[in-house]
C-alpha cells in the first residue's frame, strides 16, 4: 500500500489517497472513509435492506463516493440520489481522485446532515447513514430529533441503514434508540460486519 497523495480538512484531519491492489481508497489516519473494507460494509447493508421499490436515495456522509459507485455499477440501481456531505475537501476528492460527476439523477449538497434534515421536505425510500468521525458517530446522530426526521423524511415502508460507531458506549446507545424509537420502525442489527461494525436497520411502521 502506498500513498499517493495527502488532503488537509478542517473537519476530518488528513485525508489520504492510498493504492492497495491496483485500487484506491480513502482513508483518515483513524479509520478508512471509502471503498475498501467500508465500502463492502456498506454494501452489506444494501443486501439486506434490499432495494425493491426504492425509488429515491439519500446517503448521509459521501465520502469518495463509493457507495454510489455499488448502487449503480453492483445494484444495478439506477434511480435520484442526492448525497450530502459537509466537508467540501470531501467532496473535491470525490470528483477528482474517484470521478465522482453529478447529473440530473445525482445531486451532491454540502450542508451539515443534521441542518439538512431539519429543513428538507422531500421523502425517500431508502436513507442510508454513514457519519462518522474517524471511528465515531456524533451522538447528536443518534438523539431524537434526528431520529425524528429520519422518520418524517423516509416513506412509508422504506428502510433506513445506519452504519453505527463501535466505540466504548455505542451498544447503549443504540439499545436506547431503539427503545425510543420502536413506535416508528422495526429494528434489525447486525453486528461484526466486515469484522467489526454494527450495522442497524431500520423499516419505518
Amino acid at each position: 500500500m502506498r500513498i499517493i497523495r495527502r488532503y488537509r480538512s478542517v473537519h476530518s484531519g488528513w485525508l489520504e489517497i492510498l493504492e492497495e491492489d491496483g485500487e484506491r481508497v480513502l482513508d483518515t489516519e483513524k479509520a478508512n472513509y471509502s471503498y475498501g473494507l467500508l465500502q463492502e460494509i456498506l454494501e452489506a447493508g444494501i443486501r439486506t435492506a434490499g432495494l425493491e421499490g426504492v425509488k429515491n436515495i439519500l446517503l448521509l456522509g459521501l465520502g469518495g463516493g463509493s457507495l454510489i459507485h455499488s448502487l449503480r455499477a453492483r445494484f444495478t440501481y439506477r434511480g435520484p440520489i442526492t448525497a450530502v456531505e459537509i466537508d467540501p475537501v470531501i467532496i473535491q476528492v470525490a470528483r477528482e481522485e474517484f470521478g465522482l460527476s453529478t447529473d440530473r439523477k445525482l445531486k451532491v449538497v454540502e450542508d451539515d446532515a443534521e441542518h439538512f434534515m431539519e429543513v428538507h421536505a422531500t421523502r425517500y425510500g431508502l436513507i442510508v447513514v454513514d457519519l462518522f468521525i474517524h471511528t465515531e458517530v456524533p451522538m447528536v446522530f443518534t438523539d431524537f430529533p434526528f431520529w425524528n426526521n429520519l422518520h418524517r423524511l423516509i416513506l412509508p415502508g422504506g428502510k433506513i441503514i445506519f452504519n453505527a460507531a463501535v466505540g466504548r458506549g455505542s451498544s447503549q446507545r443504540l439499545r436506547v434508540l431503539k427503545e425510543m424509537m420502536s413506535d416508528h420502525f422495526r429494528f434489525q442489527t447486525l453486528e461484526g460486519v466486515g469484522g467489526a461494525n454494527t450495522l442497524l436497520i431500520a423499516k419505518r411502521r
